[in-house]
């Protein structure tokens, strides 16, 4: 197809991005990185794909728009108290580990140092502030799971907080989550949701726009699982990264804007292809 298109090839030159010469290139950048200490091994959330059961890099995902539902949903306070959370993912709660309100909310000001009961799993979960939080969106409580989305992720490290890990790597609820383990994730969300209803701790659902990360290749919605990885430090540098690309001259121009874009939305230290490190000698 090459050749009827015209296109001039130098065939000596082809190359795999998996093949021998490109491994070797990867492993001894790899050592590089870690002699000056820019590489580090931690047992961390992953972006995982369940359908192919697979960690993923911020590059793989892909946001897709959808609608979903949004539930105001009750926990016990102390003192007797009814605390209504507002949730798109009420299959996590038993994979909740905090409640976070804005500093400067009103509502919520009397709830310092104090604790919340997560229904039908019997635990408590402390009351935090955290400037993060939208007041203004659902009821202004967030309940912080382990882990839905990246936010839970940023106030789990922040904050310190405890693990409890409810999704498995294929997608299914494990024993933390009780009568929904083994259901699917859609499943078990279902269920809870029906429980909760019949227990009257459902005090509002609405529909809501959602922005969803979704895999590349499976377009399965993405989770998050815990798993030694080795990490590049990205995020120390990124001031460095945009100071260096305004140093550059772009032809074209416009692609400035995109490494730029690029480096403003990491979130991440990047972590590095295991597979490339399975085959050192």
């Amino acid at each position: 197809m090459w050749r009827a298109l015209g296109l001039s090839v130098d065939w000596r030159l082809r190359y795999s991005t998996i093949d021998h010469h490109c491994r070797k290139t990867s492993q001894l950048s790899f050592l590089d990185l870690y002699r000056k200490g820019l590489v580090y091994r931690a047992n961390e959330p992953v972006l995982w794909d369940t359908a192919d059961e697979t960690s993923l890099a911020q590059a793989d995902l892909e946001t897709v728009q959808s609608k979903g539902k949004l539930y105001d949903i009750a926990f016990d306070g102390e003192g007797g108290t009814r605390l209504v959370i507002s949730s798109s993912r009420p299959e996590l709660i038993p994979g909740c580990v905090a409640l976070f309100h804005a500093p400067d909310d009103e509502r919520y000001l009397a709830l310092k140092g104090k604790k919340a009961r997560v229904p039908f799993f019997d635990y408590e979960v402390p009351i935090l502030e955290s400037p993060d939080v939208d007041r203004a969106f659902g009821t202004g409580l967030m309940m912080v799971c382990t882990f839905g989305d990246g936010e839970d992720v940023k106030k789990w490290r922040e904050h310190k907080l405890g693990i409890r890990m409810v999704i498995t790597p294929n997608g299914r609820m494990n024993k933390l989550a009780g009568k929904y383990a083994g259901l699917q994730i859609t499943q078990a969300r279902s269920a809870i949701i029906n429980d909760l209803k019949a227990a009257e701790l459902v005090r509002g659902e609405k529909t809501a726009d959602q922005n969803v990360s979704i895999a590349e290749r499976s377009g399965q919605p993405v989770e998050f699982q815990m798993a030694p990885q080795w990490f590049i430090r990205l995020l120390d540098f990124k001031d460095d990264f945009l100071k260096r690309s305004a140093e550059l001259k772009w032809r074209p121009a416009h692609m400035k804007t995109r490494l730029d874009q690029w480096i403003e939305g990491l979130r991440y230290d990047i972590r590095w292809p295991q597979s490339d490190l399975t085959l050192f000698p």
